[in-house]
């Protein structure tokens, strides 16, 4: 089972690699200028992509900090899905608003 963790979690650091420098799908990061396009991005550019690629590392390889990392990076990301559901949320809402 360590070995589908380790594999998932470096695919999940490719993926967040690649839809961080296009910017989930609007365009390149670096041609963006809203700041609220690339809060996201550039944290899974910076840190939670190169995280998930240790972490898979680690657990494939079996290293003692490789589960512990797992914990970790299982955890940014629960907390990166709440900060892009609120801003979901906040974006439907101001649009209401300005109706």
């Amino acid at each position: 089972m360590n070995a589908i963790w380790g594999v998932l979690f470096i695919l999940t650091g490719i993926f967040a690699l690649a839809g961080s420098l296009h910017t989930w799908g609007i365009g390149n990061l670096f041609d963006q200028t809203e700041l609220l396009y690339v809060l996201i991005p550039y944290a899974d550019l910076i840190f939670t992509a190169p995280l998930s690629l240790v972490c898979g590392y680690g657990i494939l390889k079996k290293m003692r900090w490789g589960n512990l990392m797992g914990l970790v990076c299982s955890g940014v990301y629960l907390f990166g899905s709440v900060l892009v559901f609120v801003t979901i949320i906040w974006n439907k809402h101001q649009k209401g608003i300005k109706k």
